[in-house]
Formats: C-alpha cells, structure tokens, sequence
C-alpha cells in the first residue's frame, strides 16, 4: 500500500441555517486557521511512518440540517476518503451525523456535541472534547451558592430554567435544575 502524503480530515459545520449564529463561518475560519497552523508546523506526527504529514481540510455547509449532515459524511467517507471526521458543533446533527463514522470506522472527534444521548448508545468510533451538557450550570450554582453564603448576594429562593427542545438545551436545563436545588432553590 502506497504511503499517504497527507491526512485528510473532514466535518461540516453549521456555516448557515439556525446553528450558524453560534458557529458558522468563525468555526470554519477557526478550522481552516487550525489547519494552516499545524501545516506551517510541518503538519501532524503519524506514529506508524515515523513522519510528519500536512493536514489537508475538508469542510462542508450541513446548512444546519441532521439529514444533510449524513449525506456530507457518507460523501467525506467515500468520495473524499477522509482519516478522520470533525464533529458538526451541535448535538442534535451529530446525533445522526456520528453513525457515519461508526458504520465505516472512521474516528469523529467532536468539539461541541456534549448531550448524554449522543455517547449513550455506545459507539466505539465517537469521541467528545466537550463538558457534558448537565455539567455545565455547575460552576455557576456553585459561585452563586457561596457568594449567598458569604451575604455577598442575597438569598434567592427560586429560579427559572428557560431551555430550548433539543438535546443539549435540555440536558443543561435539567442539569441546572438539579444544581439549583443542591443550591437550595427551588426551580
């Protein structure tokens, strides 16, 4: 088998629709400029070939849309031939879009899909470099329960947890819910 002059990475990314506002074209500009900056580095260390590579980076617009995620993975597997997967930014598209990578094996490394349900179903190719989503409302119940203990603040009896229908909206809701109570207040 003939040596790879490059490792081909490939995502999508939420560059329009709903998602983008978040994402969009900064998350692509923070790829390419990620890309650029190992390449100028003289790439990525292959153990394997005692070498280093350059990154060669293809992303795609999921136009924030699951379904065509799917569709832009199986095209990143089998036209593109990409090593490994970037993960879209958004639990509900990774949710489908990481089931590509677990049907070929190709590695998917997530940056932002942090819900419970999308490592709940045990793939063995899905890895996430992200807080879990109930965790992320611990800091701030937290700082707010000491700042009430020291009178800094006074103290709050009730809370209000506004969260959107997606998995990761309600995965921190619940997980504030949860932090508030340990706080002592009631949601």
């Amino acid at each position: 088998q003939a040596q790879p002059r490059e490792v081909k990475i490939g995502g999508t990314m939420a560059v329009t629709g709903p998602f983008s506002v978040e994402w969009g074209p900064k998350g692509r500009q923070f790829m390419e400029e990620w890309a650029k900056m190992m390449n100028e580095r003289g790439g990525i260390f292959v153990k394997e070939l005692n070498a280093k590579l350059p990154i060669k980076l293809i992303i795609y617009d999921d136009g924030s849309s699951p379904d065509r995620a799917v569709e832009l993975y199986e095209r990143l597997a089998n036209t593109d031939k990409v090593d490994f997967f970037t993960g879209p930014a958004s639990s509900p598209i990774t949710i489908k879009a990481s089931t590509v990578g677990e049907k070929y094996g190709i590695p998917m490394v997530t940056a932002e899909a942090n819900s419970p349900v999308v490592f709940a179903r045990g793939f063995k190719w899905l890895v996430g470099a992200d807080r879990p989503a109930p965790q992320w409302a611990e800091d701030y119940y937290t700082m707010l329960k000491a700042l009430m203990d020291r009178g800094t603040l006074p103290r709050a009896k009730t809370v209000a947890v506004i969260q959107e229908n997606t998995p990761h909206t309600m995965d921190v809701g619940w997980g504030g819910t949860n932090r508030a109570n340990i706080a002592g207040m009631t949601v």
